[in-house]
């Protein structure tokens, strides 16, 4: 009968140096990264309750949302232990008006002496239709 004894693999990848230190093998692995820096907040209703909201004391920004007011509140505790509270509120643009071009009013005339002068012309050819159906009438009496 022969016996069969199991090899680790370790053993057929490295040959065993017996003068030589072994030192174990170290399979690398992935290190994640846990230091992601996430926003600290919350929603709130009122400034009333974003300046008594509890924060961390490690500095850390903390945001806190007005949607209804339209505003954000961030609070932050600073190195030398007092706190920094800052309001941002939305505002909406205002919309362009497009600029009105400026006119040159010496160019244009009065109402009142516009209507003069068309009073004027209007009279004028008052009198002229006047002696034209005059002289039309006497040339026409004439051929008779």
């Amino acid at each position: 009968m022969a016996y069969q004894t199991q090899i680790p693999p370790s053993f057929i990848q490295q040959p065993i140096n017996p003068y030589m230190p072994q030192f174990p093998t170290q399979r690398y692995m992935p290190v994640e990264n846990n230091n992601v820096n996430y926003l600290k907040g919350r929603p709130v209703t009122s400034i009333e309750e974003a300046r008594v909201a509890q924060i961390d004391f490690d500095g850390t920004l903390n945001i806190f949302t007005d949607i209804a007011n339209k505003r954000i509140y961030t609070k932050q505790i600073n190195i030398d232990g007092t706190s920094s509270f800052n309001i941002y509120t939305l505002t909406a643009p205002e919309p362009e008006k497009p600029a009105i071009p400026q006119v040159d009013l010496n160019e244009y005339v009065k109402k009142d002496e516009l209507n003069t002068l068309l009073k004027q012309v209007t009279d004028t050819i008052a009198v002229l239709d006047k002696k034209f159906t005059q002289q039309h009438n006497a040339e026409a009496g004439a051929k008779f």
